[in-house]
């Protein structure tokens, strides 16, 4: 008899060849002879607002298990960072969500563990730190969150969970409505101040037109209010210009020889000699710390890098429960 083959090896070699021919063929073609590297173009007004793209390839698309493909030179180190929950640390100043602020303002506490404790009790609180069951729940709440923060409803949410090939499929497997609609109702019972700031978006388009973002008061106006551009729009811009910000501040900064490689809208990618490396991993982290005020307190945005000699070399794996 033909063995079975395990549902996560053939969702995996389902994404293999999903990405071999998204992400890999072809990309031989697109390699400078004079440098022997790639060089995407980078559009900095690809999208309304203020983030950028990237095409020819699109390394901001590159599944993880893929970027270990970008190395440093012989000679030279990477520096890569990404900002810690940056929209959501954003929704929770911008709402003052004072239950997240607290959260992230402990370094000991995680807002998607107490998020995944409240909704599901003693079925996540007497499983064991480190179990499997224990780590799928809580990416189950991280998933439906940050689907819903963008304004998403239960039925979208339901429907693009079940739809991403990304998601382990150990994780699909405890996908159900009715979990997301007790993780969907217990976020706004948690966070009411976040329900109560999106109605307020909702008024202000329909009275004024617009809505004005900080640091740089960037506006955008509507014509036809959309729920969810409303909702998503100060979220992600005010995240870009951020790094935006912090981005130009390191170009200012860097020593000779080194250069900003990737913009990965809420993570870089640097490369420089070896003995610039651990300067390099200063600047970069000095530079991408931001203070966001709200109206129930500041929320701190961090950045913690690490000196690597290719991209994501230490996460290079299939899709995990973190």
């Amino acid at each position: 008899a033909t063995p079975a083959i395990p549902a996560t090896a053939a969702t995996q070699a389902t994404q293999a060849a999903q990405a071999k021919s998204t992400f890999v063929e072809g990309v031989d073609c697109r390699i400078l002879p004079a440098t022997g590297r790639l060089h995407p173009r980078w559009n900095t007004c690809g999208q309304k607002g203020s983030r950028w793209t990237s095409s020819n390839p699109n390394l901001q698309n590159w599944p993880v298990f893929l970027r270990p493909m970008v190395r440093a030179l012989p000679g030279r180190k990477l520096v890569q960072g990404d900002q810690a929950q940056l929209e959501y640390r954003i929704i929770a100043a911008l709402a003052g969500a004072r239950r997240l602020l607290e959260s992230f303002a402990d370094p000991l506490r995680d807002a998607h563990t107490e998020m995944a404790s409240c909704v599901f009790g003693a079925e996540f609180d007497q499983l064991p730190k480190g179990d499997d069951r224990r780590a799928m729940l809580r990416t189950m709440v991280k998933r439906v969150v940050y689907a819903l923060q963008y304004g998403a409803g239960v039925d979208k949410i339901v429907q693009s969970l079940f739809e991403d090939r990304k998601l382990p499929v150990e994780i699909r497997s405890l996908l159900s409505r009715t979990r997301i609609q007790a993780i969907y109702d217990g976020f706004f019972q948690l966070n009411p101040e976040i329900w109560d700031w999106r109605e307020g978006l909702l008024r202000q388009v329909e009275t004024i037109g617009y809505i004005e973002i900080p640091p740089l008061g960037r506006r955008r106006y509507f014509v036809v209010p959309d729920r969810n551009r409303v909702f998503n729009w100060p979220i992600q811009t005010l995240g870009s210009d951020l790094v935006n910000l912090g981005i130009l501040a390191i170009s200012r900064e860097l020593p000779r020889g080194a250069e900003t490689l990737v913009h990965g809208h809420d993570s870089g990618l640097w490369e420089c000699d070896e003995k610039d490396a651990p300067h390099v991993k200063e600047i970069v982290e000095q530079n991408m710390r931001f203070s966001l005020n709200g109206p129930a307190g500041p929320v701190q945005l961090t950045l913690e890098a690490e000196i690597v000699d290719s991209w994501y070399e230490n996460e290079a794996r299939w899709p995990t429960m973190t």
